[in-house]
């Protein structure tokens, strides 16, 4: 399969590596090299990856360094730090994984700003989660929660310049 890393150019060429408000950090998270969208029977695919099958929605927590998010009925991301799935494709346990390691850039932000950034990023609400992490973030689609108590966004490496511009100006205005 094809290295789509290779495709873009890193978010590190394009942005310093990290945005100071002055009231918080935003940088881009580069120690969870491991991402795979997983679609089909969630509920194996998280066994075999030893992940929970319901996974984090909007605005939910985790400490996990290797966790599921929800991102429709049917499909998840799952994060890890070493590898989970020895292949991509289907597996005959009724479920597909694509790995999109280099296809998606991470943001992570401090907690001082989360809240302004939900709330110029996003219509979701600042109380509870929705069961799907996947929202319109700044005008394009992004995976929004919390890994501890910063928040994380993951976007479309394809994205991750404009949302980096768009976290600059935006959080000027705070």
């Amino acid at each position: 399969m094809a290295d789509i890393a290779t495709i873009w150019q890193d978010l590190d060429d394009a942005v310093p590596a990290q945005l100071d408000t002055g009231k918080g950090v935003i940088r881009p998270v580069s120690d969870t090299p491991f991402q795979y969208l997983v679609s089909g029977n969630l509920a194996k695919a998280a066994a075999h990856a030893g992940v929970d099958a319901e996974g984090l929605g909007a605005l939910a927590r985790t400490d996990a360094d290797t966790y599921s998010v929800r991102l429709a009925r049917d499909r998840m991301l799952i994060v890890a730090k070493s590898e989970v799935f020895e292949r991509s494709g289907y597996d005959e346990a009724g479920y597909a994984v694509t790995p999109v390691h280099g296809g998606m850039s991470i943001i992570d932000a401090d907690p001082a700003l989360a809240d302004a950034i939900i709330q110029r990023a996003t219509s979701l609400e600042l109380t509870g989660s929705g069961r799907s992490a996947m929202v319109e973030f700044a005008g394009v689609r992004g995976i929004v929660y919390f890994h501890g108590d910063r928040l994380r966004v993951h976007v479309d490496q394809s994205h991750a310049r404009y949302i980096w511009t768009w976290l600059r100006e935006a959080l000027g205005m705070i």
